[in-house]
């Protein structure tokens, strides 16, 4: 692993992540209570996918709160007041609501009045495009000062808990991070996203699947989207790393997306990565979606798994098929972990009625 270079050194994107937060819901559904289902025992989910548990949002508890939770939590994290905020670009595949979008809502909540709002969807990799789509204004004078990224799944209502294909790898949540101005050595060496709209069938959530005609339901084929994460992942690690003049080795972290513990794993440590620059939350949390990227990585700095000068490789791959990744050199102004739990109870900052789920 390597320590943050000194000397004059090129950084694409001379931004860093100054603050991390999360929000998970309390109430935990087991792999037993998910499996009993499709009358599997529970230790069929973890034996297949490394999954233990996942965490489900309680009734009336909306995506826009969990998102502006995850964000207070950040904002506290890099010391930084709501006000200060030019932006805030939201990342959701279940924002429980056509209009207006969710960035909308987290900034009324955060009462970041003179942020500019922004809504971004895809699926899983919505957090990488949320980043890439913030760091993009952030370099083109676009947006000036503090940027907040958050993302946020509520997949619980969206489920058909008898397809054991997407019951036992999915969960709710939220994730948020602060990105602010830095100099030189740190900040993100690339940023990069990508589309295969010829897979967009490989996981939708639309009317008349599942559980009935109007239901909104997630589907995956699961054989496809595996085969393409085992595909894709390697190849858009590899392109990151060639862009910032890196090898596997030089990663101190990679927070990839959630999606399958075991799968993950696998196909890291056949791209060159060990173990243990791998850093997992989706045997806790299950597959959060846009918020598995930001949750994992305010649980591996938590952990005190982020060091001052580390390098980071964030990777996701959503539905549509879309794919991110970005690699950063990590800036912290103190090297001490952060106490505190990754899992936050639920805080309700204000009733939020106009938002069925």
């Amino acid at each position: 692993m390597t320590d943050a270079p000194g000397g004059a050194v090129r950084v694409p994107f001379p931004y860093v992540i100054t603050g991390t937060g999360s929000r998970l819901p309390v109430r935990e559904l087991s792999n037993d209570a998910v499996a009993a289902h499709f009358g599997r025992p529970g230790a069929w989910i973890e034996e297949r996918t490394g999954v233990r548990s996942r965490r489900v949002a309680a009734d009336g508890e909306s995506v826009v709160e969990l998102a502006a939770g995850a964000s207070l939590d950040a904002l506290a994290d890099a010391r930084i007041a709501s006000e200060r905020l030019a932006l805030v670009v939201a990342a959701s595949s279940t924002p429980g609501r056509f209009v207006p979008g969710i960035a909308c809502g987290v900034q009324r909540l955060l009462g970041a009045r003179t942020a500019t709002a922004l809504d971004v969807n895809a699926a899983c990799a919505g957090f990488c495009f949320a980043v890439h789509t913030a760091l993009g204004l952030l370099a083109g004078g676009l947006a000036e000062g503090p940027v907040l990224v958050v993302g946020a799944e509520r997949f619980s209502p969206h489920l058909d808990y008898t397809d054991r294909g997407t019951a036992a790898l999915f969960g709710d949540g939220a994730g948020a991070v602060v990105i602010e101005a830095a100099d030189a050595p740190y900040g993100f060496l690339h940023t990069g996203i990508g589309s295969a709209g010829d897979k967009e069938q490989y996981v939708r959530i639309v009317p008349g699947e599942g559980r009935s005609r109007d239901a909104y339901t997630l589907f995956m084929d699961g054989r496809a989207t595996r085969a393409f994460i085992e595909e894709r992942l390697p190849a858009m690690l590899s392109e990151a790393l060639a862009a910032g003049g890196l090898r596997p080795s030089d990663l101190d972290l990679v927070v990839p997306h959630q999606a399958n513990p075991r799968l993950l794993h696998t196909v890291l440590e056949g791209a060159g990565l060990e173990p243990e620059q791998i850093f997992m939350t989706g045997q806790r949390y299950g597959n959060t979606g846009a918020a598995s990227v930001p949750v994992t990585l305010d649980a591996a700095r938590r952990a005190g798994r982020l060091h001052d000068g580390a390098l980071v490789a964030l990777a996701a791959l959503g539905a549509g098929m879309t794919w991110g990744t970005q690699v950063l050199r990590w800036r912290r102004p103190d090297a001490q972990p952060v106490p505190g739990p990754s899992v936050s109870p639920r805080v309700r900052l204000e009733p939020v009625r106009s938002e069925p789920q």
